[in-house]
């Protein structure tokens, strides 16, 4: 396969990214704020799996999701600029 012509992918990103990009702090905060969402989506739908047993067991799953979710860290977290 033959390569096009012109500046390659990761020049022109170097070139035109914003100072933020180029800092470094950019891919762990990508990284954390995917853990979370991969966190969340997998205690929602581990709530919908407790609802395959019965109701009640996914009720007190809930409040133990909702412990989590609702505790100081993700609290805060989710709530700051």
């Amino acid at each position: 396969m033959q390569r096009i012509a012109g500046p390659d992918f990761r020049s022109a990103l170097r070139r035109y990214a914003s100072p933020a990009v180029s800092a470094g702090w950019a891919r762990p905060t990508r990284l954390v704020s995917g853990l979370v969402l991969f966190v969340y989506v997998a205690t929602h739908l581990a709530n919908h799996a407790l609802g395959l047993v019965s109701l009640e067991v996914m009720e007190a799953g809930r409040l133990g999701f909702l412990a989590l979710w609702r505790s100081p860290v993700p609290s805060v977290s989710a709530t700051s600029p």
